[in-house]
């Protein structure tokens, strides 16, 4: 045998860290005790919502104070005080979670409805947390309520050398036929059907066409960026903030992602959400599963397929998949440092929601390949969205199918033969 290696020790504590480590134990006495001695609730007869909105902000500094701590701190690094930091921040993170869902008295930016008016708590989970008679149940912290947004995955040209696609050419189809073409009919859709619409786009090392997407951005006021680098390898960590930056600037009821090489029919998703919240679904899209690919000389090859055995467990197309706003915010936003990250961006979100007690279904709606009364979104398989989307966007939106006004409800699509049993749940 050769010499015996030292274990991995800790670098020492700096001093700040140990004052976090006091107030945050501190803050597990106060949950603890239920705030009965160390954070006393404001008494009943007296406005407490200024306090209140201190302690919450106050928790949340600490929160985020110990997620930078933890970010910092190698990720193969374990001792003891990994390990204190980790269920702390969990604890905090669950506190935080109790009072924005179940403590109406308290305000800040997890304030729910006043009492009397809009769902209890029982009554918005059974809704699958959709807004009524001006209040709703709140997931998270978030800006504006909404009913949906619907984040349309595109690029700058050359941000990947890999694909040819023209992204511009395609963002310009989409505001031709279903995206609003401008900033009125934006804002006109956020206002009558709460519905928010924007373009998904990263960030790329290029001065020039980062001037470029910025001029297009002032022009046309509908493209969100993100802090990622663009990237095809870059999908997983992209969708990961871009639920996470939809819930810190919004309070939504669902979450849609789509492709910009999908045509999709915004009034049939919006009936289709009434289906969902009744059946309360949180991951919904066409679903799949396949065998994992470990050549290491394939287009798909995954390097963490140790992990995942032979088979992929069952998860929705990435073309086009929908979450509620309470998965997005429990499952992806609360966690967004913690997540595993896959090669494929469609395997990881099937990972974090397997990870969780998500309700998954089915919706063929969301990936037909031709215009009928049923359908929300259209693609061709063998492209995995429109093979030629500048010019099939046209085609399909003149379609009579896809401009007939649609059916409330609106129809079902038959399952996959072999996941039959989300036939049950339709409603």
């Amino acid at each position: 045998m050769g010499p015996s290696r030292p274990l991995p020790t800790s670098p020492p504590l700096a001093p700040f860290t140990l004052l976090l480590l006091a107030a945050t134990l501190a803050i597990h006495l106060c949950i603890s005790w239920q705030r009965s001695l160390l954070c006393p609730a404001p008494p009943p007869d007296r406005d407490g919502s200024a306090s209140s909105d201190a302690i919450l902000a106050g928790l949340r500094d600490v929160d985020r104070k110990l997620d930078a701590l933890l970010a910092g701190r190698r990720a193969g690094e374990a001792s003891a005080v990994t390990n204190v930091l980790v269920g702390l921040r969990g604890q905090l993170n669950a506190f935080l979670g109790e009072v924005e869902r179940s403590v109406p008295e308290w305000g800040g930016e997890g304030r729910m409805a006043v009492k009397g008016q809009g769902l209890s708590t029982a009554e918005g989970q059974a809704a699958g947390g959709m807004r009524e008679a001006g209040g709703r149940e709140r997931g998270a912290p978030g800006g504006k309520e909404i009913r949906m947004f619907i984040g349309v995955f595109s690029e700058t040209n050359g941000a990947d050398p890999t694909i040819k696609a023209d992204h511009g050419k395609r963002r310009e189809a989409i505001r031709d036929t279903w995206f609003p073409s401008s900033k009125e009919e934006l804002d006109r859709l956020e206002r009558e059907k709460g519905v928010v619409m924007r373009f998904v786009i990263g960030q790329i090392d290029d001065q020039i066409l980062e001037e470029q997407i910025s001029e297009e951005a002032a022009e046309h006021g509908d493209i969100m960026r993100l802090s990622v680098l663009e990237s095809s390898s870059g999908l997983p960590e992209k969708a990961k903030n871009f639920f996470a930056a939809v819930m810190s600037q919004y309070s939504p009821d669902w979450i849609a992602k789509v492709d910009d090489d999908m045509y999709l029919m915004v009034d049939r998703l919006l009936l289709a959400s009434n289906q969902w919240a009744r059946m309360r679904a949180g991951y919904i899209g066409c679903m799949q599963n396949g065998w994992v690919w470990n050549d290491l000389s394939t287009q798909w090859f995954e390097p963490q397929h140790l992990l995942l055995g032979r088979q992929y467990f069952m998860h929705a197309y990435g073309t086009l998949y929908v979450t509620s706003g309470e998965v997005a915010t429990n499952v992806i936003a609360r966690n967004v440092d913690n997540l595993r990250l896959f090669a494929s961006e469609e395997v990881s979100v099937g990972t974090w929601m397997l990870g969780h007690n998500v309700t998954y279904f089915e919706d063929m709606r969301l990936c037909v390949e031709e215009c009928s009364d049923a359908a929300i979104g259209v693609m061709q398989k063998d492209c995995m969205g429109l093979c030629n989307p500048t010019q099939d966007m046209h085609l399909i939106h003149r379609a009579r199918h896809c401009q007939a006004e649609p059916e409330d409800p609106l129809p079902y699509l038959q399952s996959h033969p072999r996941h039959t049993a989300f036939d049950a749940m339709r409603v």
